[in-house]
């Protein structure tokens, strides 16, 4: 009995991946589907094949013949090598452009004039390109290029697997851009650097390649913007820069390149791009291109170290202005670090990924096993999945290593760069013709603003703005505010005169921004949208989350397009050492029946995936149980028909429910507080408010996101604690009960004269009150204080010690039950507890433990077991679990089952208990 233990550390979380059924007929979508792998076939009338493309790679000509895909059959189509690390790569196995109207003008497959086949160079996987692209697409709009797979044949002869990818071209930019753009197109290669070398437009040809509108060769766009890029004086590069790029595209993609480390790209070479500017507005929009060597495969020269841990603001030693001045704009790498956060949450979470990988590996496999020209073997390619593989020169980064360890190495950056985000733009309606009618009947755009703090947010002196250049196009009256969980909706009509809430200019349906700044100009949140449908908002998945699409409005109303968790109940807030823990979910469908609900959850080996399973409208499943120190950090995933998701929280996977394995009760509690300080101690602002000190007993690092404080029971969760706020191991917070607006300034004033205050656990726990604190009136400058920490007796009229130690002699007891109270039948029973002695002094220290009932009516029962001596270091503990059994001659009625500490017969340091009531 009460063995000492020590507490573990904690690991981070990932998610899981959406399941998409496989297409069936032949067309773009299927093409370009990853969840098959299409027949090549080629014809090419010559013998010697090889030779003749080979002859015919210099001049970059075609030689005609047949392309069947999956038996669909084609004639009279260009095909020639191409590449040029991929091509130069020694064997058969060439990388291919073919080309459908190159011999028959207007020749497509279906509206596809050419196709990409690629090789699949240095990538023992074969998926590195396919996840890049679609990283690509997901975070850009779309805005780059489609992939699929395919056997190759040429001549009968299996070549081998292939990439298939779309070409960029005026089809593309009609497709992906905007319908009857006739722009220009410009590829950067192979020096595409972007510097500046003067106003003449040859000095650029051997550097871009205009592949538009040849004949006019106009390349006085590109000229102009090459031109503003490098020459604009700092201050003004964002007014120069905001009507000739589309910066936050540009942004997007620049995070997908780092995240991935794809220096094969404009941040490392200064090539593999396209640049084109649109006819809509004059500004240019990036275009990525052969991201083949993603996820550190070409290395630009670095150690495999810096790749794998290259921060999120790192920079070529050489000129890219197209990084180096736009992240120099403060506005710009704010926006930059926004994007690359949700990245991180989104599509390049850890689990999202980890999962495709999967998946697509189990597509590729057995083609991969069957091609007899790949570079690298079967082992290669399993081992690769997970692992580095080579060294020197051939080191492959491992899929999911180097996944895990570009999460490492950009999310602690993100966290020290961006604070934790409350005020969040949560839905824009550009186009409304019949959602909702503002005050006087009209159907105008608006923007809909979420709180997610746990205090009212003021909005006077914010700014909101339709350009990021002007921040304070509308300054917001002082009317302006948004309670705890709430909205405020704002009418972007162009018509101040209707009211305060009315903005003096409207959206475009054609797509724009919208910045939100506060009143000293720091950037809170901002949307940037496209072309907008009508009556189909651009809003947040769920309230605040990071996914962001197309989507039904739901003006002044939760954000509920997914499924909807309404609650997340664990069978313990504070789970047992080694016992089993229950997860039950209620969740509402939405839009669609749900197709599946994950729980995932963490104990520090690694994310694990349990399918949760439904009876009676209630998802449940199990975490095995985990040592005591343990910390289980774990979401729930749910997913409809059509692929919403949403997760509890909504802040996972960066940030889960956070369950320590402790001694079955809260290791936070309220340690010390004070609600007359004159003198003593200021905050933020200089002023010397009420405050309350919470305490973390445990061995872990905390998450309070969710933890409620009050000043009255019948309310326990007045205000919740900000989410991301943590408390170190053994560690102590400050919280200001002011009523003042700040993270850690509580709603709510203490009472001198004597009232309470209430702790409560997040909402996982059903909101069961952990601490609670009654209090009579209070002494000018002194606190009132436990000794020791989170778990002595209350002592009166103390010195003051926030953030720090309190004074006591150290012990304390803790006694947890399953079920408070336990309730036994009148025939006797058992019941389980958990017995744990803290001791809280500094110093090694001996005590004496036992057990003590005290009996219904009166009585006392001691020692029931013990007393049992102990020594324990300073900061440790010692449990065990224990069970107790009531015969069922014991009186009925309610009574108590005690742990204490001490000398038997003497003072006690401390006692805890738990009520046992026995029916008569």
């Amino acid at each position: 009995m009460l063995q000492p233990i020590f507490a573990l550390s904690a690991a981070p979380l990932a998610a899981a991946l959406t399941h998409v059924p496989p297409p069936l007929d032949l067309n773009q979508q299927v093409l370009f589907s990853d969840q098959r792998v299409h027949e090549i076939e080629i014809e090419i009338p010559y013998p010697d094949w090889f030779g003749e493309l080979e002859s015919h790679r210099i001049d970059e000509s075609y030689v005609a013949g047949i392309v069947r895909i999956d038996g669909a059959e084609i004639d009279s189509v260009g095909i020639r090598f191409k590449g040029n690390s991929s091509y130069y790569h020694p064997g058969i196995k060439k990388p291919f452009r073919i080309k459908y109207d190159e011999f028959r003008p207007d020749q497509t497959l279906d509206g596809l004039p050419s196709l990409v086949l690629n090789n699949n160079f240095k990538d023992p996987t074969h998926l590195r390109e396919t996840i890049a692209y679609s990283l690509m697409r997901d975070i850009g709009g779309q805005r780059a290029a489609r992939t699929g797979f395919a056997n190759l044949r040429i001549n009968g002869e299996l070549l081998g697997f292939y990439t298939v990818g779309e070409t960029v071209n005026k089809t593309f930019i009609q497709s992906h851009v905007g319908a009857g753009e006739d722009g220009n197109l410009w590829k950067g290669d192979p020096h595409g650097h972007l510097n500046w070398k003067g106003d003449d437009p040859a000095a650029y040809y051997s550097d871009y390649t205009l592949e538009t509108n040849e004949s006019l060769n106009d390349w006085s766009g590109l000229v102009d913007f090459i031109d503003a890029l490098n020459n604009t004086p700092p201050e003004e590069l964002p007014d120069s820069l905001a009507e000739r790029l589309d910066v936050d595209r540009w942004l997007r993609h620049h995070a997908v390149n780092v995240a991935t480390v794809n220096l094969d790209a404009y941040e490392g070479t200064g090539h593999n791009y396209y640049v084109y500017q649109k006819d809509s507005d004059g500004r240019f929009v990036h275009i990525p291109w052969d991201l083949n060597e993603a996820f550190g495969v070409f290395s630009l020269n670095l150690p495999p170290w810096e790749l794998k841990w290259m921060s999120p603001l790192w920079r070529n030693h050489e000129a890219r202005p197209l990084v180096d001045r736009l992240l120099d704009v403060e506005l710009y790498q704010e926006m930059y670090l926004r994007r690359m956060r949700d990245l991180l949450a989104t599509y390049f979470e850890r689990d999202r990924v980890a999962d495709r990988i999967d998946e697509l590996a189990d597509l590729v496999r057995p083609h991969v096993y069957a091609d007899p020209n790949k570079m690298y073997s079967n082992d290669d390619f399993e081992d690769n999945l997970e692992y580095d593989i080579g060294f020197g020169p051939g080191l492959v980064f491992g899929l999911k290593s180097f996944l895990a360890a570009r999460h490492g190495a950009i999310q602690p950056i993100l966290d020290a760069e961006l604070g934790t985000q409350y005020l969040f733009i949560n839905e824009i309606l550009a186009d409304n013709e019949t959602t909702v009618a503002d005050e006087l009947g009209d159907y105008d755009d608006y923007v809909e603003l979420y709180n997610g703090a746990g205090q009212t947010v003021s909005l006077e002196g914010f700014g909101l703005s339709d350009d990021h250049r002007d921040p304070f196009r509308w300054t917001l009256p002082a009317t302006a505010s948004v309670a705890p969980g709430e909205r405020l909706m704002l009418w972007l009509d162009g018509e101040p005169e209707q009211g305060e809430l009315h903005a003096p200019f409207s959206l475009s349906a054609a797509g724009e921004e919208l910045f939100l700044f506060d009143a000293g100009g720091a950037l809170v949140d901002f949307m940037v949208f496209d072309a907008q449908q009508t009556d189909i908002a651009h809003a947040r998945f769920s309230d605040a989350s990071s996914w962001v699409g197309a989507l039904p409005p739901t003006p002044d109303a939760a954000n509920a397009h997914a499924p909807a968790i309404l609650s997340l109940i664990a069978s313990r807030p504070f789970p047992w050492p080694d016992r089993d823990l229950s997860i039950e979910a209620q969740i509402e469908e939405r839009l669609v029946p749900l197709a599946f609900v994950d729980l995932i959850y963490d104990t520090g080996g690694g994310p694990q995936t349990v399918a949760m399973t439904e009876s009676g409208g209630v998802w449940s499943a199990q975490i095995p149980g985990q040592p005591l120190g343990t910390l289980i950090e774990l979401y729930v995933r749910a997913e409809d028909q059509q692929g919403n998701v949403t997760l509890d929280p909504a802040t996972a996977p960066t940030r889960g429910h956070d369950l320590p394995v402790f001694v079955g009760t809260s290791p936070i509690r309220i340690n010390e507080f004070m609600a007359d300080n004159e003198t003593t101690y200021s905050d933020d602002a200089g002023e010397f408010d009420d405050w309350i000190e919470l305490v973390n007993l445990a061995g872990v690092d905390l998450d309070l996101s969710g933890y409620g404080l009050s000043d009255d029971l019948d309310d326990p969760r007045q205000w919740t604690l900000p989410a991301g706020t943590m408390i170190g191991a053994g560690e102590r917070l400050i919280v200001w009960a002011d009523d003042d607006p700040g993270d850690l300034h509580a709603p709510f004033k203490l009472g001198k004269s004597g009232e309470e205050i209430v702790l409560s656990a997040p909402e996982i726990s059903g909101k069961e009150v952990v601490d609670h604190v009654v209090f009579g009136a209070q002494s000018t400058d002194l606190s009132e204080a436990r000794g020791p920490d989170g778990l002595g007796d209350w002592a009166q009229a103390v010195a003051p010690t926030p953030e720090t130690r309190n004074a006591g002699k150290g012990f304390a007891a803790l006694l947890a039950a399953q079920q408070s109270p336990v309730r036994i039948g009148a025939s006797g029973g058992s019941f389980e507890v958990q017995l744990t002695v803290l001791n809280r002094g500094t110093a090694s220290a001996s005590t004496e433990a036992w057990t003590a009932a005290k009996l219904p009516g009166g009585g006392e029962i001691e020692p029931l077991d013990g007393p049992l001596p102990l020594t324990l270091a300073g900061d440790a503990l010692a449990t065990d679990r224990l069970s107790v059994t009531v015969p069922g001659g014991a009186p009925g009625g309610r009574g108590r089952y005690e742990l204490r500490v001490g000398e038997l017969g003497g003072v006690l340091d401390s006692a805890d208990g738990v009520e046992v009531i026995k029916s008569q």
